[in-house]
C-alpha cells in the first residue's frame, strides 16, 4: 500500500519544485515606476495630489515599495525635504504628497525597489509645484534596466534648473491638483480655427 503511493508523493514533490521554480523566475528582474499626471481630482483619495506614483513588476502592477524626497537648492544651499506616497485602493498606486516651498529649485526624486533592483525617477519642478519633466535614468541591455541616481547627478540637475530659471519658462507638463492642463485652450484654438475656415467657406458660396 505505502508502494502505491511512493508516485504520488514523487509527483506531487516534482509539481512543488516547479512551481516554486516559476515563482523564482516570475518575480527575477527590475522593477518599474511612472509618474502620472494630472492626479484625478474626483478621486478623494488623489485629489490635490502632485502626481500618482505607479510601481510595476516588469508590466504588471505591484505593490512595491516606494520612498520619496524633494530636493532642493535655495539661495545656493542643498535642502532636503520628506514627501509622503499615500497608497490607494488601486495596486501599485501612490498619491504623492507633499508641500514644496516656493523658492530655490526643486526636484523630486522617488526610488522604489531594493538595492540589487532599484529604479529612481527624477521629477523636475517649476513655479508653484508645476512638473516640468520626468526622468527614469537606465543603463544598458536589451531591454534597458534602471538604474540608482547618485547625488552628484541630483546635484548637476538642481544647478541646470537653477540656471533655467532666469526666465526661461520650459515646458509644463501638469499643476499639481489642477485639471487637464493646457488641452481646453488647444481644443478652444482648434475650434476657433475650425469656425474661422467654416466662415470663410461659407463667404465663398
Amino acid at each position: 500500500m505505502n508502494r502505491s503511493k511512493r508516485p504520488t508523493r514523487r509527483a506531487a514533490g516534482l509539481t512543488a519544485a516547479l512551481l516554486l521554480t516559476l515563482a523564482t523566475t516570475a518575480l527575477a528582474g527590475p522593477p518599474w515606476l511612472s509618474i502620472e499626471l494630472p492626479a484625478n481630482p474626483y478621486d478623494q483619495l488623489t485629489r490635490g495630489a502632485i502626481a500618482l506614483v505607479r510601481t510595476y513588476h516588469h508590466g504588471v502592477p505591484m505593490q512595491i515599495q516606494a520612498r520619496g524626497t524633494a530636493e532642493g537648492l535655495v539661495d545656493g544651499e542643498r535642502v532636503s525635504i520628506p514627501v509622503e506616497l499615500v497608497a490607494t485602493s488601486a495596486t501599485g498606486v501612490y498619491a504623492l504628497r507633499g508641500e514644496i516651498p516656493e523658492s530655490g529649485s526643486w526636484v523630486l526624486v522617488i526610488r522604489a525597489g531594493d538595492e540589487d533592483y532599484p529604479v529612481t525617477a527624477i521629477v523636475d519642478l517649476g513655479p508653484n509645484g508645476a512638473v516640468r519633466a520626468v526622468d527614469v535614468p537606465l543603463r544598458g541591455g536589451n531591454p534597458p534596466v534602471p538604474r540608482e541616481v547618485t547625488g552628484q547627478e541630483i546635484d548637476a540637475r538642481l544647478r541646470s534648473l537653477a540656471t533655467a530659471a532666469d526666465g526661461t519658462a520650459g515646458l509644463v507638463l501638469a499643476k499639481a491638483g489642477h485639471g487637464p492642463g493646457p488641452w481646453p485652450v488647444v481644443g478652444a484654438i482648434v475650434l476657433g480655427i475650425a469656425g474661422a475656415g467654416l466662415w470663410g467657406f461659407s463667404r465663398k458660396r
